[in-house]
């Protein structure tokens, strides 16, 4: 394939994500408390607000930090749609992060190869969901 040809789908491919995040709708994600009340604020309001697309349907946040022998201030479990977080920490970029690794669990293996290319086309090794 020419260099010419390679910018081109490059191009064409930015464009179309690029397409399909403005397009999304908003709130995609509710956050709940493990109770089903909403979180407190300002958790709801940040991902609203997020440029990139998250999660559909409902993801619970609890607030008592991660479970397990070495505690981490925040974490999401492997295909669970709940993030951990410990109050102190989580920040715009913790929560965001963490919902990060929700939306990738639901990612398609399918797709994972074509959004690697798209998101970090220069990188090489493993890309798999919540590591």
């Amino acid at each position: 394939m020419t260099a010419t040809r390679t910018s081109i789908l490059h191009v064409f491919w930015i464009s179309l994500l690029l397409l399909l995040l403005s397009t999304a709708p908003a709130k995609a994600t509710l956050l709940v408390s493990p109770d089903g009340s909403p979180p407190p604020a300002p958790y709801q309001s940040w991902v609203d607000g997020a440029l990139v697309p998250t999660p559909p349907g409902e993801v619970t946040v609890s607030l008592d930090g991660c479970p397990g022998d070495v505690p981490l201030p925040s974490c999401a479990p492997e295909n669970q749609h709940r993030i951990e977080l410990d109050p102190a920490f989580a920040d715009r970029h913790v929560v965001l992060h963490e919902l990060g690794h929700v939306f990738d669990d639901l990612m398609p293996e399918w797709v994972r190869p074509r959004f690697k290319a798209l998101i970090a086309p220069r990188k090489r090794g493993q890309w798999n969901a919540a590591k």
